[in-house]
């Protein structure tokens, strides 16, 4: 049989409630919004949940990591660009920018765009 995680946490406590603020944890949808467009709309219809201790943080609040979701700009080149300063006898444009997609793809991580 198959270990199964539980949904809830399985904590049991002996101690009575002395009146003190307990921690609520429930079960939330939360927002991703490394996950939105430009236009402020979500890409997909997927829903995340989390554990969430609602008396740190409130139900509706955005996903505390998706502020480490950045994206690199990545640099284009013209047709004089190419020719001035990436053209080469054994490496073809196709190549080139093959390459160039696969780096934005992989957003630069040269031992994965290396593997492909």
């Amino acid at each position: 049989d198959a270990a199964v995680t539980p949904l809830a946490p399985a904590v049991e406590s002996d101690d009575e409630d002395d009146g003190e603020f307990q921690s609520r944890w429930e079960w939330v949808p939360i927002r991703n919004s490394s996950r939105l467009k430009e236009s402020d709309k979500l890409e997909d219809d997927l829903t995340i949940y989390h554990w969430r201790d609602l008396s740190k943080v409130s139900a509706g609040s955005d996903y505390k990591f998706s502020c480490f979701d950045e994206s690199l700009k990545f640099l284009r080149y013209t047709d004089e660009e190419y020719e001035q300063y990436l053209q080469h006898p054994e490496w073809t444009r196709d190549e080139t920018d093959s390459l160039f997609a696969l780096c934005e793809d992989y957003d630069l991580r040269f031992l994965v765009v290396h593997d492909r």
